[in-house]
């Protein structure tokens, strides 16, 4: 559903989103793991740039734990190539408890946002990390994407997340007070999406918001639904119907934005990812 059509506004645009999976990895902001796979591919692009920066620093093999997410494809890599490496699929709580320096590779998928103690997660991450490890820690960033489809037919939603979610500079603020080297990357994406996704986005009240108002929440529910019977129930790019103008009525446009940090641990003697 994430497939490349061209660029909008110097930014990647995706295909319109008509149809939600069962499990979308960040609603209502984004659908769909952004980083699709080929089906031959041998290791995953993300963790590709990671173990290769290790190999640069002399480090190889060890422990990659990845947490489970909604969503999320579990993460490849090809043991010819990469010998020595353990590949783990972990509940994030699970993770976060294995033994002290056991991970050499922590990755985190959409699991920040929405946490109500943070910092304390980033210590966590700092105690299962061995000297010279690396966490991949990847999450959407609300607050870089203004022009998303939820603020306007939600505006208290801008509201919220402007005192409640994580910065970028937050982010890297915690990481380094931790004591981690951190390295932060911002990824863009526009995507049409039509009223009906949008509606199956919001049905259910996501980590980030559920300090908000249910009745709050609600409205914005009803405001989807009116564009929805407005549009007549079409999806975007529907056979039979010409994809319409993001900006009118029948469709809602987003700009989609994550983030990806790559966050590595220090020794007081050595700098290493």
């Amino acid at each position: 559903r994430y497939l490349a059509q061209g660029r909008q506004g110097g930014v990647a645009k995706f295909t319109g989103l008509s149809e939600v999976p069962e499990a979308p990895v960040a609603p209502p902001f984004l659908a769909t793991w952004p980083w699709p796979e080929k089906p031959n591919q041998r290791i995953s692009p993300l963790l590709s740039e990671v173990l290769k920066a290790r190999r640069r620093r002399g480090e190889e093999g060890g422990r990659i734990v990845q947490a489970r997410a909604a969503g999320v494809p579990t993460l490849r890599v090809d043991a010819r190539k990469w010998p020595g490496y353990v590949l783990e699929t972990l509940d994030l709580e699970e993770a976060l408890a294995q033994p002290a320096e056991s991970v050499h590779v922590l990755v985190t998928p959409f699991v920040l946002q929405g946490q109500d103690a943070p910092l304390e997660m980033f210590r966590r991450g700092w105690r299962v990390l061995a000297p010279g490890g690396v966490w991949l820690l990847v999450d959407i960033s609300p607050l870089s994407m203004p022009g998303h489809w939820l603020y306007s037919h939600l505006p208290e939603a801008w509201e919220y997340v402007r005192e409640h979610a994580l910065s970028l500079q937050d982010v890297y603020l915690m990481a380094r007070e931790v004591g981690f080297q951190a390295r932060v990357r911002e990824h863009t994406w526009y995507q049409d999406v039509s009223p009906k996704a949008a509606l199956a986005l919001m049905q259910e009240r996501p980590p980030l918001f559920r300090h908000m108002s249910a009745d709050v929440w609600r409205v914005g529910v009803a405001n989807v639904e009116r564009r929805v019977a407005a549009a007549g129930g079409r999806d975007a790019g529907e056979r039979g119907h010409p994809a319409a103008d993001p900006n009118a009525p029948g469709l809602t446009g987003a700009s989609l934005a994550t983030c990806a940090f790559l966050i590595w641990r220090i020794t007081s003697y050595m700098l290493k990812w």
